[in-house]
């Protein structure tokens, strides 16, 4: 049971820090756009 848990908040975790990756490779690319 707590194997469980702790599998899905590393996976949670994992989700969260690979979409604020995309994210920031979003922005970067918008703010590239902008100035140039």
């Amino acid at each position: 049971m707590l194997a469980a848990i702790g599998l899905a908040a590393a996976s949670v975790d994992l989700a969260v820090m690979v979409l604020f990756a995309a994210l920031g490779v979003i922005v970067t690319g918008l703010v590239r756009a902008f100035l140039t």
